[in-house]
């Protein structure tokens, strides 16, 4: 986790994790990945939402390149920093809280169906050890084939539980987005046209990025970045929380302290 952000302290906001790639490695590897979450970005209920923009995922240059695995890192950071929000939100509302997902496809084509058994190594991690996370999936942008292709993949790379929280829209779909996640249209990203913070579209992986990735050898055998930047907080420390399976215990009991 420690190379993909940091644990800050500060007293408001509470204690949470934050994107900032701490080694060169990871800082090398962020230009690609394809998501974010965003902390100032709240559905009606109060919960976080992660915005995907898998349709501009360079899926085959990350494969070429070997690259898969690396990314599996920001996704795995992604979401415990989403499951923390989660947290934080239900701990002051006392009541679950739940995430939405908003995923934009827009640049989705055939090809992706070769590679599905890749797309299934991101849903397992999701599915295993953050089940039942999400409160909506809604997936936007679609072109009309997509339809399609969804039936052909969705039960390949979702539970049959999180496959009820789906919505497909179109281009136009705010008034759809609001109504079936809560997401109000003008605390959009800016890409989807709204005025909230941007999630950058990933870069296109060019080729023998791969096997220029600095080493991450440094941080594996000291525990400490490489050449990294200061956390832009000066209150940053290594998280102290409890582990992971407690975690999902405090979070899927808490309706019941």
């Amino acid at each position: 986790m420690q190379r993909w952000g940091y644990w800050t302290t500060a007293e408001k906001p509470p204690p949470h994790w934050v994107w900032q790639p701490q080694t060169p490695r990871a800082a090398a590897v962020a230009p690609y990945f394809f998501g974010r979450c965003c902390p100032e970005l709240r559905t009606q209920s109060g919960g976080p939402v992660l915005v995907l923009r898998l349709g501009a995922f360079d899926l085959e240059g990350a494969l070429r390149e070997n690259l898969v695995e690396e990314l599996m890192e920001p996704w795995i950071f992604m979401v415990e920093q989403t499951f923390q929000l989660c947290r934080e939100v239900a701990f002051e509302k006392k009541r679950l809280v739940k995430l939405a997902c908003i995923v934009d496809i827009e640049g989705v084509s055939f090809t992706w169906l070769q590679h599905l058994s890749v797309l299934q190594q991101f849903a397992k991690a999701i599915n295993r050890h953050y089940p039942e996370m999400a409160q909506t999936l809604t997936v936007i942008r679609a072109p009309h084939i997509f339809t399609w292709l969804w039936e052909v993949a969705a039960p390949l790379l979702l539970e049959e539980m999180t496959l009820k929280k789906v919505a497909i829209l179109g281009h136009d779909f705010r008034e759809g987005l609001a109504a079936h996640a809560g997401v109000a249209a003008a605390e959009l990203p800016s890409f989807l046209g709204g005025g909230g913070e941007e999630v950058p579209r990933p870069e296109l992986v060019p080729p023998g990025v791969g096997a220029r990735l600095p080493s991450r050898l440094h941080y594996e055998t000291t525990g400490a970045p490489a050449n990294s930047p200061e956390p832009k907080d000066p209150k940053a420390s290594k998280q102290t929380c409890r582990p992971l399976s407690q975690r999902l215990l405090l979070f899927t009991c808490w309706p019941c302290r």
